[in-house]
């Protein structure tokens, strides 16, 4: 032992006297310091092994997931990213030679003064008061580049066809490859993405796009086989096409293989049984992204976020621009602090919080100099659809939209927006053979529904796959389609589906006892919905958090290796509490990533709203009448079967018996809603009409806010408000009314119930007898995750946008693009058919934008007979309205649309003398010149019509006495969220409108709005002479129509806080000082209106006689009493009595001012709850032609060419129109002058 000893002294003794390089020193220990200070040996090794250390200590503390491959992408497929981050430099050595301690890392050098640090970027406003904070200055702004068609949303608006991007090849082939010439190939464009439908636009597209184009030859196509040139498409490499990397490439085809569990079987789970489950076609989630960003739709796409702020006060006339201080305080996201009375403005994904969050939150090692970093917003859609009306085919596809492109492009279904990411298989019948096999038992309705989890989510763990990951994490380098290259981050922001689906991929159990996916309120809780006790239990939401991993571990570990139950006791007592499930989310490979899976599933305002919560009142309130008088239930029927039509879809035809409800789709319900509440009025005694009532007016104005695609700070405050009440409304409801009548079950729920009963019975014994069902008591049940969805919709509204962005209806729309793929194929293994299709549709889209196509479309003037009246009043009457009248697509620009026929007509003359007992024609001539002299001179609109002389009428002479007939009127107008839209006013089926009222300004009951029904829509050639004339010689064509009044019932409550809709009536004909009938200039209507009866209130005669005013109505001399106003029959005509909306801002200006002409709104008060009466504060409305001053505005004189229907007189009203429209240079209005005061100017 003492050797040793002395011998390890020794040798240390050596070791201390030679240097690792092998010199060896016999001086002092101060020697060999000296020596290894100088010794490049063992500085080479300390630098080495000091640079070891530190890149370990890096990846010990860098996030290491578990998929991630160690090496990226290679180049041929996907653009390696951004090398990693730098490894810092190894610690200064100390005079021994070894490397110092690093406790904490060093403060970084201060930089110098010149350096300019990037920071937030504010544009100016515009003339809405609309302006952008980036987060710092943007590279590129879409918005920039939109013009005025891309505004306007009603399809009779006359747009110009959209310019296709430059589609220049990539590949020496000839654009039409790799068909052999153009004919086939716009043949086959013309066969895959049209319509199944042989309709005659079908077969315009045909002659339009295939035959008169001038590559067409009919040589070409000899010997033509489909099936042939659809092989040739198959067959053919995207590259071939085009070499970017957007290309389309062929699907996929995989199988997912899950575990089987079983009672007592203890085995672990990678030892146990599995299952492939064959049949999953797919595309990669990186692959349809780089699609996207390299297709021409990333010309629209915002790639730098932004929020959208409103200054109600500004005034454009007068701007008070104010500099930030350098100083100003900033939020969470790097942008300044929100100006008193400004509001943010919610609307699109790219302008919501969390896109601000996400792109703050990009790794900024992961940015070199010269990538700017953007993120994808994934948005995704997935439910399961039947593809034919009998059978059980059916189709599960998972759709992706992007939220960078804007929402008002990606809802449309022919923007072709949304790609086709996967076809879902479902669990195959042969897995219960296989499951039986090998444990010997069947498989039990709890395993089979684990199954299905299981399934769910081996699909997302296959999406989810580690180059995918790599991506996620380190971003991908695209070249965009603009040819600059940028660092790419995915990330997942929404995901729409409906509440089956949603539980299946958020693993909860289906309705538990915790049956929401974003919080964790318990089911008995759910009535209380809208109490702040309930605002705070929502505050508790669900994490993807370590602890709830592992408890899924722990859980999926007793199944497997103790052989317990999956709903066993044990397995219940562990997850029952929060509703969990065992099964091992696949979203949750992102958690370390600080992704929270359970924050993408948005609510569904389709299943939750129309077809849940409100479907579920209506039923119920059918039930109460049925149990207070069945006679009531037909009266129903009857009120809805008398409501009239609006617009062209936006209320429909009601179904003869509503109340059965035999296959309504969503529109139906919304439609019932907005116009339920004249229908319910008066059925039920009180006080449970004034319950219902109350009830219904709220929820029509909660499901109205809901609707909104445009939300403001005030909006969502007053949002808030509304669904507290409906809360209260709703449980007030049930222990009074429905606490009052014993409800049962509805016939045809009846009928429903046994036929169910009667197919449970068929697949038990066959000596079952079916025994009678009688109807069972049904209660209205308000605790139901639909009911407890609705608070959600505000918060989610200002987290991600508005609800209309993330809707199922886009889902169900790209359905129909499946459906029609089902058709076209042999009904055997559909799925690989529809796939094929769906590649062929890309695939050809990018040919036929290579090749350039010119699309046009020319409106139909084929006119219609008009039926021949029998009696002289019908006779005139038809006249009134020419049934042959036809208007063209309409220019935005143009404040109303008049057609220029003159083949109807009626001599004013003979009306009052061939009816003189109307009481509609008693003042016809006098006052229709009063209203043209008026016009002439130039007075503006007052509400009255101004008194003249004798002469002063005389000298107004109409042409030939001829006042020109037509049947339509179109109006165009700047909706709330600053579209361009129209409504078209028909004197038979659509004839009532609203103007801006002028009332008295000490009346503290104004209404903003005056009510008129259309009687006739004439135009007519007048010439003034005398002194006040301003040319005796030329013609004026003035367009007007005849309209009869309502007047507002000033003793009825109506708002808010009343909860009741504004009421009005026809004038009396007989009183003539309250001018029952006028003359209106056409550009004073604001919009058209929909006015429903008050049915309870009956009909009259003491209001107008027999009349050709009525000849709408001829076979029934009788007017109904009153008729409500419906505020909620659209989202800008709600915006319209409440206030707070963008696009209405500049009716306060023109009540003040009392013309037609654009100024700022005065400054605009917060919308306080009373939404009515807010409306007369607030601002209002462009569509009194305030934004086109020379042309509809004051600016131009009314009587000339406003109506834009042409004459071939010209008259000197419309030179000064045509002057007035010039700016000082001469030139005509552009586009972009409309953009600037419509609101959506070049930022």
């Amino acid at each position: 032992m003492r050797l040793a000893t002395l011998s390890l002294i020794f040798l240390l003794f050596i070791m201390a006297k030679t240097c690792v390089c092998g010199h060896r020193t016999k001086g002092s220990r101060a020697a060999m310091a000296n020596h290894q200070n100088k010794c490049k040996v063992l500085l080479a090794r300390h630098e080495a092994a000091a640079a070891q250390s530190i890149a370990a200590q890096a990846a010990e503390a860098a996030p290491a997931p578990d998929p991630v491959p160690e090496e990226a992408p290679s180049a041929e497929d996907i653009r390696a990213p951004s090398p990693p981050p730098r490894i810092p430099s190894p610690p200064p050595l100390r005079r021994s030679g070894r490397p110092g301690r690093r406790i904490n890392d060093p403060e970084p050098p201060p930089e110098p003064e010149n350096t300019v640090r990037p920071r937030w970027f504010k544009t100016s406003p515009n003339s809405y008061g609309l302006y952008k904070v980036f987060p710092h200055p943007p590279t590129r702004d879409p918005d920039q580049s939109i013009s005025l068609d891309d505004l306007c949303a009603s399809s009779d608006l006359l747009v110009s066809q959209k310019n296709q991007p430059d589609a220049t090849p990539t590949v020496p082939t000839a654009p039409w490859f790799p068909f052999l010439n153009a004919t086939v190939a716009r043949l086959m464009a013309w066969f895959h993405l049209g319509t199944n439908l042989k309709s005659l636009a079908e077969l315009d597209a045909l002659v339009e796009d295939v035959l008169l184009q001038d590559d067409f030859d009919v040589a070409h196509l000899r010997n033509f086989r489909a099936a042939r040139e659809n092989k040739r498409l198959d067959d053919t490499l995207a590259s071939s096409i085009d070499e970017s990397a957007s290309a389309p490439d062929g699907w996929k085809t995989a199988s997912v293989k899950i575990k089987l569990p079983a009672p007592k079987h203890c085995v672990a789970e990678k030892e146990a049984p599995e299952f492939e489950v064959p049949g999953l076609m797919y595309r990669p989630l990186l692959e349809v992204m780089i699609e996207a960003f390299q297709s021409p739709m990333f010309e629209e796409y915002h790639t730098t976020p932004f929020e959208y702020r409103w200054d109600p006060a500004y005034d454009p006339g007068d701007p008070d621009v104010q500099l930030d201080p350098a100083d100003v305080t900033v939020d969470e996201h790097g942008l300044p602090e929100l100006p008193a009375g400004h509001q943010v403005v919610y609307g699109e994904i790219y302008t919501s919080p969390r896109m601000l969050k996400a792109h703050n939150g990009l790794p900024k090692a992961a940015t070199t100099p010269h990538l700017e970093t953007i993120i994808a917003a994934y948005m995704f859609w997935s439910d399961a659809t039947h593809l034919a009306n009998f059978g059980n085919a059916s189709l599960w596809p998972l759709y992706t939209f992007f939220g960078n492109l804007s929402k008002y492009t990606r809802a449309k279904p022919s923007a072709n927006a949304g790609f086709h990411q996967a076809y879902f298989p479902s669990l195959p019948d042969s897995l219960k053979d296989f499951y039986r096999q090998k444990f010997g038992v069947a498989v039990s309705a709890d395993v089979w529904a684990h199954l299905k989890r299981e399934l769910m989510h081996g699909i997302w763990d296959l999406l989810l796959s580690p180059e995918f990951i790599h991506a996620y994490v380190h971003g991908i380098v695209i070249k965009c389609y603009d040819g600059i290259e940028r660092l790419v981050f995915p990330r997942f922001f929404t995901y729409g589906a409906d509440y089956p689906e949603k539980v299946l991929l958020a693993t909860i159990k289906y309705f538990g006892g915790c049956p929401c996916p974003r919080c964790f309120v318990d089911k008995d809780q759910i009535s209380q919905m809208g109490t702040k006790v309930d605002m705070r239990r929502r505050q508790n939401i669900r994490e993807d958090t370590p602890w709830y991993r592992k408890t899924i571990e722990t859980a999926r570990r007793w199944i497997f290796e103790r052989g317990y139950l999956v709903a066993g006791a044990a397995i219940n007592r562990m997850l029952k509490p929060t509703s969990l499930v065992p099964t091992r989310n696949a979203f949750s490979k992102l958690a370390e990533y600080g992704f929270n899976f359970f924050s993408m599933f948005v609510p569904d305002f389709l299943h939750e709203v129309e077809l849940g919560g409100w479907k579920s009142l209506f039923l119920h309130l059918i039930r109460v009448l049925q149990a207070y008088n069945p006679v009531s239930v037909d009266k129903l029927n009857e009120r809805f079967r008398n409501i009239p039509t609006f617009g062209r879809s936006t209320i429909r035809r009601f179904h003869a018996n509503v109340s059965d409800m035999k296959k309504p789709a969503a529109r139906d319900f919304e439609d019932i809603l907005q116009c339920c509440i004249p229908a319910f009025e008066g059925l039920l005694p009180e006080p449970h009409n004034t319950i219902v009532l109350t009830l219904l007016y709220t929820f029509a104005t909660w499901h109205a806010y809901g609707k909104l695609r445009l939300h403001t700070t005030g909006t969502v405050s007053v949002w808030r408000i509304v669904t507290t009440e409906l809360g209260a409304q709703a449980r007030n409801f049930l222990k009074t009314t429905c606490e009052d009548y014993t409800t049962y079950e509805l016939p045809q729920e009846q009928n429903r119930r046994a036929r169910r009963q009667a197919r449970k019975n068929s697949k038990s014994a066959a000596n079952t007898t079916t025994a009678p069902i009688s109807k069972a008591r049904k209660t209205w049940n308000i605790n139901t995750y639909k009911w407890h969805s609705f608070p959600d919709y505000p918060d989610t509204v200002v987290d991600v946008g508005t609800t209309e962005s993330y809707s199922t209806v886009l889902g169900e729309l790209a359905h129909c693009a499946a459906k029609r793929s089902y058709a076209k194929t042999n009904k055997r293994n559909f799925e690989q058919q529809i796939a094929a299709h769906e590649r062929r549709k890309r695939l050809l889209r990018r040919i036929k934008q290579r090749m350039n196509p010119r699309v046009s479309s020319k409106p139909s003037n084929t006119p219609s007979l008009a039926p021949q009246p029998k009696e002289q009043r019908s006779k005139t009457a038809g006249n009134l309205a020419p049934a042959h009248d036809t208007l063209p697509r309409t220019p935005p620009r143009q404040r109303y649309h008049i057609s220029e026929s003159k083949r109807t007509w009626l001599h004013a003359l003979d009306l009052p003398d061939d009816f003189p007992d109307d009481q509609a024609l008693q003042t016809f001539i006098p006052d229709l010149k009063s209203h043209l002299l008026s016009r002439l001179l130039g007075l503006a609109y007052s509400g009255d019509e101004t008194q003249y002389s004798d002469q002063d009428l005389a000298n107004v002479n109409i042409l030939r006495e001829r006042l020109y007939t037509h049947k339509i009127l179109r109006v165009n107008y700047t909706s709330y969220d600053l579209r361009r839209d129209q409504d078209t006013i028909n004197t038979r089926s659509h004839p009532d409108i609203m103007v801006l009222a002028h009332e008295d300004d000490d009346d503290s009951t104004a209404h903003p709005y005056w009510y008129a029904r259309v009687v006739g829509i004439f135009h007519a050639e007048v010439r003034h002479v005398g002194p006040k004339s301003k040319n005796t010689v030329k013609l004026h064509r003035m367009d007007f129509l005849w309209v009869r009044w309502f007047g507002r019932d000033t003793n009825h409550r109506a708002s808010w806080l009343a909860k009741r809709l504004h009421r009005v009536g026809f004038l009396s004909a007989s009183d003539p000082d309250l001018s029952a009938f006028g003359f209106l200039d056409p550009a004073e209507v604001v919009r058209a209106t929909h006015l429903i009866p008050a049915f309870h209130y009956g009909r009259t005669t003491e209001l107008l006689g027999p009349s050709v005013a009525r000849h709408f109505d001829d076979e029934n001399h009788e007017d109904y009493e009153y008729y409500y106003v419906n505020q909620f029959v659209d989202r800008d005509m709600f915006m319209r009595y409440v206030g707070n909306g963008i696009g209405h801002r500049n009716i306060a200006a023109s009540l003040t001012e009392g013309t037609g002409e654009g100024t700022a709104a005065d400054e605009d008060d917060e919308m306080d709850v009373d939404p009515p009466d807010s409306v007369v504060q607030q601002g209002g409305d462009l569509g009194t032609g305030d934004e086109f001053e020379g042309e509809d505005g004051e600016g131009s004189d009314n009587s000339g060419s406003e109506s834009h229907s042409g004459s071939d007189e010209s008259s000197e009203e419309e030179e000064t129109s045509d002057e007035e429209g010039e700016d000082e240079n001469g030139a005509e209005p552009t586009d972009d002058d409309f953009l600037d005061s419509a609101g959506i100017a070049d930022f």
